[in-house]
């Protein structure tokens, strides 16, 4: 069985764990304090840990609130998202909700909208429109770093791996493996 095919029956695989265990615990987990699905993830089925168990980065909003794309509060009802009171930022049960979330949101914001430009983006995404800035130009370098210029167009078929260098540069390092985050992703997509 090649390689291209192990990791599909992979992907497979645990999209049905997954969506298993959100279909026995969609109404419950949210009632219950303390529970949510990833925890349950992780008692059921052999887990690899991989979040940097440094303070600095699980103290870092985006982890807490299982937030990976930093989206911000709002009123939307978006699915997976916890009521609390957090501040700045949303909070998810678990990260694919999360992922699910800011995905949608980049698409329905930004793409469905034209603003499919690197740069338009990260304008928008960051709040900063001084193309000079420090920040700004530490955003585009992370960009740049999986293959993302200034002039990069992005849409469908590269939406994924341009939110996957926005969660890197967002947390100023990658938290998930890119593997780990393809997986999420389409199990995002999948919910």
């Amino acid at each position: 069985m090649s390689g291209f095919f192990k990791f599909l029956l992979i992907v497979a695989i645990f999209v049905l764990v997954y969506l298993k265990f959100i279909k026995k615990t969609e109404d419950t987990v949210i009632e219950k304090s303390g529970d949510n699905i990833l925890d349950m993830y992780k008692n059921s089925v052999k887990y690899h840990k991989e979040f940097d168990t440094s303070s600095q980065i699980n103290s870092l909003p985006q982890v807490k609130f299982n937030n990976p794309l930093a989206l911000f509060s709002s009123a939307i009802p978006w699915k997976g998202k916890k009521q609390s009171n957090t501040g700045k930022l949303e909070f998810f049960i678990d990260s694919v909700w999360g992922l699910r979330a800011g995905t949608n949101n980049f698409t329905n914001s930004y793409l469905k909208k034209g603003i499919n430009n690197v740069v338009d983006i990260v304008k928008k995404y960051t709040g900063n429109k001084v193309e000079s800035s420090p920040s700004f130009k530490n955003y585009l370098s992370v960009l740049s770093k999986y293959g993302f210029t200034r002039v990069s167009i992005i849409n469908e078929s590269n939406k994924r791996e341009f939110l996957f260098a926005v969660s890197v540069a967002e947390f100023g390092k990658p938290l998930f493996t890119q593997e780990k985050f393809n997986s999420m992703y389409l199990i995002a997509q999948s919910l």
